[in-house]
């Protein structure tokens, strides 16, 4: 599943990090961790999870969530597409000009 590389939002539903699913499933065991959900009509996001409020203070725990976001953002992320040889062209003709 490849990503455009970003690994966390932030917004007034708080902190949320992309994690692949054994990540995702380990930090929504922790309470106060759910499914990021920007509006109440839509659906959760089923990579995003928005940390609990007291992991916000704990800097070593929060420290070691990003890292393992960026983790997997980095594993995720496309590839550069390889440039093809550009077609020599043949130059036109100006005849009928």
């Amino acid at each position: 599943m490849p990503t455009d590389g970003c690994f966390l939002s932030l917004s007034d539903v708080g902190l949320a990090l992309k994690l692949g699913e054994a990540e995702r499933a380990m930090l929504l065991k922790i309470p106060g961790a759910k499914p990021l959900q920007y509006e109440p009509n839509s659906p959760p996001s089923k990579s995003y999870v928005v940390v609990p409020d007291r992991m916000l203070t704990d800097r070593k725990a929060l420290r070691d969530w990003i890292a393992k976001s960026a983790a997997f953002a980095k594993s995720t992320a496309p590839k550069p597409a390889k440039r093809k040889p550009s077609a020599v062209r043949k130059p036109r003709s100006r005849l009928g000009r």
